[in-house]
C-alpha cells in the first residue's frame, strides 16, 4: 500500500502538467483505477476482518475517514457529471472533492507510515522506495517520450549513445553484484564455518570427565550465542561485545585440569576448534562492517535514471509502446539496483537476506 501511495505522485503529475493524448489518458485512467481498487479491497478486506467492526472504525477513525473519501471519490466525479443540471446540487462542488479525494492518497501515504514507523527496519521499506522510485521515474518519462521529433542522423547518435551508456551501466552493474554478492556468500560461510567449531566444541566437553566447573560451558555458549544474534541481526550490542564473550569461552578451558592423556588430546581439539571459530568471528564482524560507500549508491542511482531517461529521445511514436518499452526498462533497472542494495544490507530483512537460524539452531541443540 506505500508502494502504490508512491505510485499516485507521477500519475498526479501526469495529469496536473502534462497535457496527455487520448492514448496517455487511458494509461493514466488504467493505473488510476488499478490503485483505487487495491485501497477499496484493503479497506474492505481489513473491515471484515474484524469481529467489532464499529470499535475498528472507532479505533481508527481517521485513516477509516480517509480510505471512505477515497473510495467514494469516483461516485462523486460521476454525480457532478449527472446531477450538473440541478442548481442546488452544483453548490457542493463534487468535482472538486472528488479531485481532492486524489490528493488525500498521500494522506493516506503518510497514516500508512505512522503505523510502520517502528517496523519500517523490520520489512526494510527502503529497498522498496528504490524500486518505485526508479520505475516513478521511466513511468513519468515515458509520456513525454513521443514529444520529439528528430533527423535519421540524430536518432542514429542518440541510439549509438544509449548502446554505448548500456555497455558501461552493465559492467558497472557486474562489479557490484560481483564484490556484492561475494561477500553475501562469504558471511554465510562464516557463520557456518563457526557454528560447526562451537558445536564441535559442545561435543569435544562432553568427552572430558564430568567436573563441577564443565557444567557452566552450556550457559556460557548460549550466552555468546545471544550476543552475536543482538550484535549482528538487532544491533542491540557492540562488536567489542562478542569478543568479550568468546575470551570467555576460552579463558574457561584455561582453568580445566587434564589427569589424562586423552583428555589432553580433547583439550588441544577444543583449542584447535575455538581458533577456527575465532578467525570465522574476525571476519564475520569485518565482513559485517563492509559497506558500500554511499557516494556509490548516489552515482549508482544517477546512472540508472540517466539510463532510463536516455529511452526517452528515441524518438517513439507510438504512446503505448513507449510507456511499455520505457516502463520495462525502469523495471529492469530497478530490480538490479533494488537486488544490489538489498544484498548489501545482509543482516536486515529483504528478498534476499542471512538468517540467524543456524545460531538459533546450535543454542537449541545446547540447551536440550
Amino acid at each position: 500500500m506505500v508502494a502504490l501511495a508512491l505510485l499516485i505522485i507521477p500519475v498526479i503529475l501526469a495529469q496536473t502538467l502534462l497535457e496527455l493524448s487520448p492514448a496517455q489518458q487511458i494509461l493514466v485512467s488504467v493505473i488510476d483505477w488499478g490503485i483505487w481498487i487495491a485501497f477499496f479491497l484493503e479497506f474492505f478486506l481489513k473491515l471484515t476482518a474484524e469481529e467489532k467492526k464499529l470499535k475498528w472504525l472507532r479505533d481508527n477513525w481517521f485513516d477509516s475517514l480517509v480510505s471512505i473519501i477515497i473510495i467514494i471519490s469516483p461516485i462523486l466525479e460521476n454525480a457532478e457529471t449527472i446531477f450538473s443540471v440541478v442548481p442546488g446540487l452544483r453548490l457542493l462542488r463534487l468535482g472538486r472533492i472528488a479531485r481532492l479525494s486524489r490528493l488525500l492518497r498521500f494522506l493516506r501515504l503518510f497514516v500508512l507510515g505512522g503505523k510502520i514507523k517502528h517496523t519500517w527496519k523490520r520489512i526494510n521499506l527502503k529497498i522498496y522506495v528504490v524500486f518505485f522510485f526508479v520505475l516513478g521515474i521511466g513511468f513519468a518519462a515515458s509520456f513525454i517520450a513521443t514529444g520529439f521529433e528528430y533527423s535519421s542522423t540524430d536518432t542514429t547518435w542518440i541510439s549509438l549513445f544509449v548502446s554505448v551508456f548500456g555497455v558501461f551501466y552493465s559492467v558497472l552493474i557486474s562489479f557490484f553484484v560481483v564484490h556484492i554478492w561475494g561477500k553475501f556468500n562469504d558471511i554465510g560461510g562464516e557463520i557456518g564455518k563457526q557454528v560447526n567449531s562451537l558445536r564441535n566444541v559442545y561435543i569435544l566437553t562432553r568427552q572430558l570427565p564430568h567436573a563441577a566447573e564443565l557444567s557452566k560451558f552450556p550457559s556460557m555458549l548460549v550466552e555468546y550465542v545471544n550476543c552475536v544474534i543482538d550484535t549482528l541481526w538487532t544491533k542491540k550490542t557492540a562488536h567489542q561485545s562478542i569478543n568479550d564473550k568468546f575470551m570467555r569461552l576460552v579463558n574457561f578451558f584455561d582453568d580445566i585440569r587434564v589427569s589424562s592423556k586423552t583428555d589432553e588430546i580433547v583439550i588441544n581439539n577444543i583449542f584447535e576448534e575455538l581458533r577456527i571459530s575465532s578467525g570465522s568471528q574476525t571476519n564475520l564482524i569485518n565482513l559485517s562492517q563492509d559497506k558500500t560507500p554511499k557516494i556509490l549508491w548516489i552515482l549508482l542511482l544517477l546512472l540508472s535514471i540517466v539510463l532510463v531517461g536516455s529511452f526517452i529521445f528515441l524518438g517513439f511514436q507510438n504512446q503505448l509502446l513507449a510507456t511499455t518499452l520505457i516502463t520495462l526498462v525502469s523495471v529492469v533497472t530497478g530490480l538490479v539496483v533494488t537486488l544490489i542494495f538489498d544484498i548489501d544490507t545482509p543482516f536486515q530483512a529483504g528478498f534476499w537476506n542471512i538468517s540467524s537460524q543456524p545460531y538459533l539452531d546450535l543454542k537449541e541443540f545446547v540447551e536440550k
